[in-house]
């Protein structure tokens, strides 16, 4: 397993690296989705038995066949080792990639991964709810996007998780009445409205990253924005402001959590994005020489649940007694905790380091290489026959009689709880589910490691895969495909990505558990793209690579 880690972590990283490292995919016409028809009877007979309810998870993605070319897929989830080799890559001209502006103005404008408005819904604290709109619209690249979305976030945790006090303007400040306890209240002065704009605003300017300069339109500042950051007088004003709004975001949190959670808040032991981001500007801005250098875009945005840009002390690693420890090493973990832009951001990193494409994975080609056949490409011939069979709904069928509850119980427990202190397990547990192939390969972590950030959209009009009812949708007409049984060809689309720059949401695909459900490779989530996730990672995507 160290092979996997350190494969991508030394001084060179070559396109034959990335060969070793995936599994080849060739085109082919595939079943996408799945109707109850196609399920064969075993499964039937194991949701009947153990009650799984295929038939409600799988509604959303009913049965269509589809076309995609051949790509290489990463066998394994990008690990902790290999992200953090693109934090700590120094470009040519001395500074960390990461700190580059154009890297962030890439993934959002030329990957075509902007948002434009979101709409998220809060409890006020009477009970009732609103939809608190977050419009992204003005911004020119995910760094502004992302201190914009925490800046929201604040905003909605406030309202939602206090009442103003009559009488004071929440304009320049104001207070706050919390619950205590779920029973008395306590006033909390927490600032607000223009005191939040010009805190984020600040926030924005420092990170704007290297290398910007006034004629970079991509990056640089309004006059309006540099102008408010301006109106901090020095960093201890800056950072009064920053540990009110932690005291006050905790305060929601706690007026609105069970008491569990809430002695892990105030233990400091829960991580909530929004105190992180909180809590490493305010020590970003302490190192800071003054209010207007640019800071380290690395130590704000490593992955969330990192204690450093670097992990933890010694990769979590602790020899005792002279022995090596016998838990997983931290570098062969997926990483998890990174928006959708910083998985772009890492496969454009590599793209340039290796010198070929790569990608953040389609929705098509995550799930046909979880359930398809690798070998049933297509033909010279004029005429193919394609079999719903073939279909895999489970990791593990064709290779292990056990069910996905076996490993991971019924309600569904995070992976690291059971299996991250013990190597050997979490070993056997990888090639158990993983998925077999012809060629010596097997595809890793599809189900039971984490869900997995794809480059496509999600949304509403898209349940039920609403695009292939378009008319003008693209037609696979290179050959006719019959459905084995079946009386007559069978309406084959050539696949094209979701990439609806109006929807917020984007396709998640995998299942780190149970949920109620067994975790189907048909299974599709929504999550919000400018957040990071404790169960979420991602893996890279080479198209037709190799051929």
């Amino acid at each position: 397993m160290a092979e996997v880690a350190a494969s991508l972590v030394g001084e060179r990283i070559r396109a034959s690296d990335l060969q070793r490292l995936s599994a080849y995919m060739p085109e082919t016409v595939f079943l996408m989705g799945c109707d109850m028809r196609h399920v064969s009877e075993r499964i039937k007979a194991l949701d009947r038995a153990k009650h799984l309810s295929i038939g409600n998870i799988i509604y959303a993605t009913p049965g269509v066949w589809v076309r995609i070319p051949s790509f290489h897929i990463q066998t394994r989830m990008v690990t902790n080792g290999e992200y953090r080799r693109f934090l700590q890559d120094i470009g040519e001209d001395g500074v960390p990639i990461v700190e580059q502006a154009a890297l962030w103005r890439y993934v959002w404008d030329d990957l075509a991964m902007r948002v434009q408005a979101i709409s998220m819904p809060f409890r006020n604290a009477d009970g009732t709810v609103t939809q608190h709109e977050e419009d992204y619209r003005a911004c020119r690249d995910f760094l502004q996007a992302y201190v914009n979305s925490i800046k929201f976030e604040c905003q909605r945790l406030l309202i939602s998780g206090g009442e103003p006090v009559e009488g004071e303007d929440a304009a320049d400040g104001g207070s706050l009445t919390f619950k205590s306890d779920g029973s008395g209240t306590q006033v909390v002065p927490v600032p607000r409205g223009a005191v939040l704009e010009r805190l984020f605003s600040l926030a924005e300017y420092m990170l704007r990253g290297r290398g910007a300069d006034e004629d970079d339109n991509g990056s640089a500042r309004t006059e309006t924005a540099e102008r408010l950051a301006r109106e901090y007088p020095d960093p201890a004003s800056v950072i009064r402001d920053v540990e009110r709004i932690e005291d006050g975001i905790l305060k929601a949190y706690e007026s609105r959590t069970d008491r569990r959670f809430r002695q892990l808040l105030q233990q400091k032991k829960l991580e909530v994005e929004t105190v992180v981001f909180l809590r490493r500007f305010k020590a970003a801005v302490q190192k800071a020489s003054s209010l207007h250098a640019p800071l380290p875009i690395g130590e704000i945005l490593y992955p969330r649940y990192w204690t450093s840009p670097s992990g933890p002390a010694g990769g979590g690693q602790k020899a005792m007694f002279g022995r090596k420890s016998k838990r997983v090493p931290w570098e062969d973990l997926p990483v998890v905790g990174i928006t959708v832009y910083e998985a772009a951001a890492y496969c454009a990193w590599l793209a340039e380091r290796a010198g070929v494409d790569v990608q953040l994975p389609t929705e098509a080609q995550m799930e046909r290489a979880s359930s398809w056949p690798q070998g049933e490409g297509i033909r010279a011939e004029a005429r193919m026959v394609v079999d719903a069979s073939w279909k895999h709904l489970f990791p593990w069928q064709g290779h292990n009689e056990r069910d996905f509850n076996f490993y991971f119980g019924k309600r569904g427990e995070e992976i690291d709880y059971y299996f991250v202190p013990d190597k050997a397990l979490y070993e056997r547990l990888v090639k158990d589910t993983s998925r077999p192939l012809h060629d010596g390969k097997s595809i890793a972590m599809l189900e039971g490691f984490g869900w997995q950030w794809t480059c496509e959209r999600y949304d509403e009009s898209e349940r039920r895969y609403g695009r292939f009812q378009d008319a003008n949708y693209p037609l696979f007409d290179r050959l006719e495909v019959f459905e084995e049984g079946g009386n007559g060809p069978v309406p084959v689309y050539d696949y094209k990505p979701w990439r609806d720059v109006q929807s917020g949401f984007y396709v998640l695909k995998g299942s780190p558990e149970v949920i109620g459900g067994p975790g189907l490779t048909v299974r599709r989530y929504a999550a919000y793209p400018l957040r990071g996730y404790r169960n979420v990672g991602f893996r890279w995507v080479v198209p037709g690579f190799g051929e």
